[in-house]
C-alpha cells in the first residue's frame, strides 16, 4: 500500500490508474507524446510495497527516484493556454519546463494537521464545512486555507507551490488536452463536480482525495480538475501570457492593480464549463479562505 498525504491507498487502486492511462494511449484518446509517459507513471505491485516500507516511491522514472507521494513531470515543451475560450488564456503557445515532481493528490486535512501540530502552519479558517474542522473529513483536501497557509505548508516539507505553467503541464500533458483525461465531457465518473445533481456529484461537499482515478492526468496525477480548486505560486495578470517567457515562466514579479494569486483546477461546486485544464481563476491571497480551495506542492528535480 502507498501512503498518500496521511492515508494508505491500496496498490490495486494505483494499478487501476495505470490501466486507465494505458487504455487511453491504446484507444487513441491520448496523443502520441502523452502515451510515451505511461511507463513513467506506471507502478507495479512490488513498487507499491517498496513505497510503504521505505517512504519513497520505489520508482525510477524520467526524474530519478521519485519522492514518496509525488509524480514525475518530465522536462520539455508542452502546449499552454487556449485559443477561442477566455481572453486571459491567450495566446496558446509552446512553453518549455524543467522536470519536476508534483504531489499525486491535493494535500489532505490529515497531512496539513501535522504541520499545525508542529507549530509551523496556522490552523485554517474554522467552519463546519471546512475539512480541517471535522475529524471525519481527514482524507479530504484541506480547504479554507489562504495562499500564505499553502505556501507555508509546502515550505515546511521542503517543497513549494507550483507555478501556473507547472500546474497546467501536470494537468494536461504535452499535447494540449482539454481535460486531464483527454477530450471526454466532464462527468462524476471523472471528477468531483456539479454534473447537474448538485455540488460534489450530489454530496454538496468535496470527496476524499484519489476517489476519481479515471480522471488522472497523462502522468497519473489525481484530482487536478474538480474537488478543490488549487492555489499556485503566480500573481494573476490577465494579459501575462502575451509577453510571458516561454522557458520556465514563474509568473509576474508583482501584482497588477489588485493583489490576486492564481487558482487552478475548479472546485466541487463548478460545472463542466469550468473544468478545462487551461481555465484560470484568482483570489485575494490574504482574505480568500473558503470551502473548496486547497493546494498541492511541487519539488524541483536536481540536475
Amino acid at each position: 500500500m502507498l501512503l498518500i498525504s496521511g492515508h494508505h491507498v491500496a496498490a490495486s487502486t494505483l494499478l487501476s490508474i495505470v490501466a486507465v492511462i494505458a487504455c487511453r494511449a491504446g484507444d487513441g484518446t491520448a496523443d502520441a507524446t502523452d502515451s510515451e509517459h505511461t511507463t513513467s507513471a506506471a507502478m507495479t505491485e512490488s513498487d507499491a510495497d517498496t513505497t510503504a516500507e521505505g517512504e519513497t516511491s520505489g520508482v525510477v522514472d524520467a526524474c530519478g527516484v521519485a519522492p514518496a507521494e509525488m509524480v514525475c513531470v518530465p522536462g520539455g515543451p508542452f502546449t499552454m493556454g487556449a485559443a477561442g475560450t477566455e481572453a486571459d488564456e491567450e495566446p496558446e503557445r509552446a512553453v518549455t519546463l524543467s522536470p519536476f515532481w508534483i504531489d499525486l493528490t491535493e494535500v489532505t486535512a490529515a497531512a496539513y494537521r501535522a504541520c499545525v501540530q508542529e507549530g509551523t502552519c496556522m490552523a485554517p479558517k474554522a467552519g463546519a464545512a471546512c475539512s480541517f474542522s471535522n475529524p471525519e473529513l481527514e482524507q479530504r483536501p484541506v480547504d479554507c486555507v489562504t495562499w500564505a497557509d499553502a505556501h507555508a505548508y509546502c515550505a515546511w516539507g521542503g517543497k513549494r507551490l507550483p507555478s501556473e505553467a507547472e500546474w497546467e503541464k501536470a494537468a494536461r500533458g504535452e499535447g494540449g488536452r482539454t481535460y486531464p483525461w483527454g477530450e471526454t465531457t466532464p462527468s462524476c465518473t471523472l471528477a468531483v463536480m456539479d454534473e447537474g445533481s448538485g455540488d460534489g456529484c450530489g454530496a454538496e461537499a468535496t470527496s476524499d482525495v484519489a476517489s476519481k482515478p479515471a480522471g488522472a492526468s497523462p502522468y497519473g496525477v489525481l484530482d487536478m480538475i474538480g474537488n478543490a480548486e488549487e492555489w499556485v505560486a503566480d500573481w494573476y495578470d490577465a494579459g501575462y501570457y502575451k509577453d510571458a517567457p516561454t522557458v520556465d515562466p514563474m509568473g509576474p514579479t508583482e501584482y497588477v492593480i489588485t493583489p490576486r494569486r492564481v487558482l487552478r483546477g475548479a472546485s466541487f461546486e463548478l460545472t463542466a464549463e469550468r473544468m478545462r485544464a487551461a481555465d484560470r481563476s484568482y483570489g485575494d491571497p490574504e482574505s480568500l479562505a473558503t470551502v473548496g480551495v486547497g493546494f498541492r506542492c511541487v519539488l524541483a528535480v536536481e540536475e
